[in-house]
């Protein structure tokens, strides 16, 4: 039973801590950000990355869950 509990949905993440994943694309001189994925902090420090989607541009933000961060969503679209 103890090692069924190890092996709980959190798959081996520790304590719940978790990032957004998202991609940043410039259009209009303007930087739009998209939640591609999540991040979860293992137990032995390390992360792990899945993604719902690849960005095309390569380029990948991981930032606190925004129901986190003390900016109002407005302040997270930001222009160039």
């Amino acid at each position: 039973m103890e090692q069924q509990r190890e092996q709980s949905p959190k798959r081996g993440h520790h304590n719940n801590q978790h990032k957004e994943v998202l991609t940043v694309v410039e259009r209009d001189g303007k930087s739009y950000w998209t939640k591609v994925g999540a991040a979860f902090q293992n137990r032995d420090g390390s992360w792990s990355v899945v993604l719902d989607a690849i960005p095309v541009n390569g380029r990948l933000q991981i930032r606190e869950p925004f129901k986190d961060r003390a900016k109002p969503r407005d302040k997270f679209r930001r222009s160039h």
